[in-house]
């Protein structure tokens, strides 16, 4: 079965394509940082307002310690023992598919995540 990348955390795990050519959400939700394609971006048309809704939604769940939604579903060497977060290794990765880079100013904010 083929997988999908998820937009907002990087993970490749969905079922679906988050958004049909209409710009229309799946309904899927990320198992990984639990977003919910045409729901939590308020089932925007316009690709300008999908993007600051993965934006925002990114990074409230980076600053709320990037917790896995559904662990059972998620690989368990990806996540920190007695925990949910992710392993920094992961995150980093992850982020980096959906160019979310770790520079200069998004240490800091690792930092903060991991910590």
């Amino acid at each position: 079965m083929k997988k999908f990348r998820c937009p907002v955390c990087g993970f490749m795990g969905l079922a679906k394509k988050p958004y049909d050519s209409n710009l229309s959400g799946s309904g899927e939700i990320c198992q990984c940082c639990g977003f919910q394609f045409g729901y939590d971006d308020q089932s925007s048309q316009a690709r300008k307002r999908i993007q600051e809704s993965h934006d925002s939604y990114r990074i409230k769940w980076l600053f709320e310690g990037a917790k896995v939604f559904h662990p059972s579903s998620f690989p368990v060497e990806y996540i920190q023992k007695n925990s949910t977060r992710m392993t920094e290794t992961q995150l980093i990765r992850q982020l980096n598919t959906i160019g979310f880079k770790h520079n200069v100013p998004n240490k800091k904010l690792m930092k903060t995540i991991m910590n």
